[in-house]
């Protein structure tokens, strides 16, 4: 989910994400432990891609920055992105949710 919400960032900018996010709320169901227990990376990142596509956003672009861009532990488009956030909240004592900051404070 968080790398999915990076790749909408990265095509369709910050005011897609929030559709994004409402969208995926809506079928919250879907991504239950029962319904993804068999499922795959892909098959997860595809399902996200196309709920991104629900609201506007190109969702082969979301796909194709979910791809992995290398061998080992290279990682997708958002891979870097994903590291700096996490990074930017352990810093300042976030490691589990639901912790939350509104405008870093």
């Amino acid at each position: 989910m968080h790398e999915a919400s990076l790749a909408v960032l990265d095509v369709a900018g910050a005011a897609k994400v929030w559709d994004f996010y409402a969208a995926a709320f809506d079928q919250q169901e879907q991504f239950f432990d029962d319904k993804v227990y068999d499922k795959t990376r892909r098959e997860i990142y595809t399902q996200l891609a196309d709920i991104a596509g629900t609201v506007g956003v190109d969702s082969s672009a979301v796909r194709d920055r979910l791809n992995m861009i290398g061998d080992g532990n290279a990682g997708n488009s958002v891979t870097q992105q994903m590291k700096w956030a996490t990074k930017l909240h352990r810093t300042r004592g976030v490691h589990v949710t639901p912790t939350v900051y509104l405008n870093y404070l």
